[in-house]
């Protein structure tokens, strides 16, 4: 029993050879064991159960929707290029569409953006008055705060003059 318990040391440490291995398989595989060694059967019967497992390796799939991908994406940059090399009249010159006309006037398009941003801002400056005078009366509001922090501090004193 000392040389399987000396080879059990072994094994958990990792320092057992390939026939100490054995030696351990056929042991716990044997119904002669130890009682001090019952409580490592399960363990060794695990690994001879595994040990008998067979495994099916599948073999990887060949992507056919990721090949029609990449095709695909490389179709497009094709595209994309010979447009951007070539130019396309939709891509030729500043213009700007207006109501559904096409504007040409670099200026004309820069006024009336120009316009519409102002009419823009006009809407924001009057949503945002009635926030302008929330703050004003928060701004106002700051002194009566203060009222109850200068109470406090007042009733604090007290207590302090009462107890001396």
């Amino acid at each position: 029993m000392d040389i399987i318990n000396k080879i059990i040391d072994k094994y958990f440490n990792g320092e057992s050879s390939r026939e100490e291995e054995k030696i351990l398989k056929y042991y716990f595989n044997s119904n002669k064991l130890a009682p001090e060694h019952l409580v490592f059967k399960p363990l060794f019967d695990a690994f001879e159960i595994e040990a008998n497992e067979s495994y099916k390796i599948k073999k990887p799939k060949k992507f056919f929707i990721q090949k029609w991908a990449f095709a695909g994406s490389g179709f497009a940059a094709a595209v994309l290029l010979t447009l951007w090399l070539f130019g396309s009249p939709a891509f030729q010159g500043d213009y700007a569409i207006v109501n559904g006309t096409r504007i040409n006037d670099h200026e004309l398009a820069q006024q009336l953006a120009e316009s519409k941003m102002n009419k823009v801002g006009q809407m924001l400056d009057e949503k945002l008055k009635p926030l302008e005078s929330i703050q004003m009366v928060r701004n106002s509001l700051k002194p009566a705060k203060k009222i109850g922090e200068i109470r406090d501090e007042i009733n604090c004193i007290k207590q302090k003059l009462i107890m001396e």
